[in-house]
């Protein structure tokens, strides 16, 4: 029964969410591809090469099967994971140096930060001071605790506190079930909401369903964020998101500057972001969270980041910093200046990006396998997906 729901639902969304984001070629897109000119917007539908099409719903009713038929590993293969991977990493349990920020022990303790986002509760609040292995390595998160916690329709957010760190963190959490994956879909574009984002340019557009996203979650997480601020003043904030939870991340970072400016200003890192707006409000946005504050992070071949995109159009800031995760099962990182660095896979044509490494940094996934390191060698039974749960609730951070 599961096999089978998985096979029909992974065609039928592959189908919806192709449908979604492109649209065999008119005469005017041809024109523009041809030229070189921008190319003609359509409403919710995004034009795109036809093998480009193809190869996404593809691609994406492959993953989407693999994500409901593949159960997550034990506790004790999910440690030995983390150790080839970060065995060798330093655990930098001291105050947060700007310096640092884009070390390996920092991307990947925020990397960890965006995992514990999909945990459940009980879970993601298990992980302060977790160890793992013989010799008791210390996760990059350290003593990081959970002090404020919220999911609910619409709204996926928690607020973690380290004082060794002396850190203050909040994470977005990427798509996870059907209304998150109805938001990804809505590719409608609007203008940018006044009241979340006072004094942008004038041409600033954005993604209905990531603008509203971002709408449902930003009061809450605001208060949230400046309340555990206040609590503990004088440490770092910092802005974190994985998939979708990393655009609304980025947005947030943003509001954050523009209505809160008495605030220090965060660090904010992103993982596997989508595009959200258009290229000049991601570079004023770049320019207001501070280029040196600010870092992109994807991973080798990974479709999410590009989709969506419309050349001289909607895109990411010019001139981020972009974080690349060359090689899908190792900590091999290269650091670009800018967002059109081949060696960051900017050349990569679209029909051989994919789904397969979207959440993959050296080989850990950015979802909830990573709370198991706080389990016995016996993960309990709450902690593997229960099969008589809907089916769409195994499928953890598709975007």
């Amino acid at each position: 029964m599961r096999l089978s729901c998985a096979l029909l639902i992974a065609a039928g969304v592959g189908t919806a969410l192709a449908t979604s984001v492109g649209t065999a070629l008119t005469p005017d897109i041809e024109t523009a591809m041809a030229t070189g000119a921008p190319l003609p917007r359509s409403g919710n539908l995004l034009p795109v090469p036809l093998n480009c099409l193809m190869s996404f719903a593809r691609q994406t009713a492959y993953y989407i099967y693999n994500k409901i038929t593949v159960w997550p590993p034990t506790p004790a293969v999910q440690k030995e994971k983390y150790l080839a991977v970060m065995g060798d990493v330093p655990v930098l349990n001291e105050p947060f140096k700007a310096a640092d920020r884009l070390s390996p022990a920092y991307l990947m303790r925020y990397f960890l930060y965006t995992s514990y986002a999909a945990c459940y509760e009980k879970d993601a609040r298990s992980m302060t001071n977790v160890t793992v292995g013989a010799n008791k390595l210390p996760l990059q998160t350290g003593d990081m605790r959970i002090v404020a916690w919220q999911d609910r329709w619409g709204e996926h957010w928690f607020v973690g506190v380290s004082d060794t760190q002396r850190t203050v963190t909040i994470s977005f959490r990427g798509t996870y079930g059907m209304q998150d994956v109805i938001t990804d879909m809505d590719g409608r574009i609007t203008k940018v909401d006044e009241t979340l984002f006072p004094r942008a340019p004038p041409r600033s557009d954005i993604y209905a369903g990531i603008q509203r996203s971002a709408g449902w979650q930003f009061p809450g997480a605001r208060d949230a964020f400046m309340a555990v601020l206040a609590d503990n003043p004088g440490y770092q904030p910092v802005i974190t998101g994985f998939s979708l939870g990393g655009a609304v991340a980025r947005l947030f970072a943003l509001h954050l500057r523009l209505t809160q400016p008495q605030l220090p200003k965060a660090f904010v890192y992103t993982y596997g972001m989508p595009i959200a707006t258009n290229v000049d409000f991601s570079n004023w946005a770049l320019d207001i969270i501070g280029r040196d504050h600010y870092a992109r992070v994807i991973t080798v071949n990974d479709i999410t980041p590009n989709l969506r995109e419309i050349k001289g159009d909607f895109g990411h800031a010019t001139n981020a910093i972009v974080i690349y995760f060359s090689d899908p099962d190792r900590l091999e990182i290269v650091r670009c200046e800018n967002d059109t660095d081949p060696r960051c896979g900017a050349d990569i044509p679209c029909h051989e990006r994919g789904w397969r490494y979207h959440g993959t940094f050296a080989g850990l996934r950015a979802n909830k396998w990573q709370c198991l390191y706080a389990h016995n060698e016996v993960a309990p039974a709450d902690a593997l997906p229960d099969p008589n749960d809907e089916v769409y609730d195994d499928v953890i951070d598709w975007f």
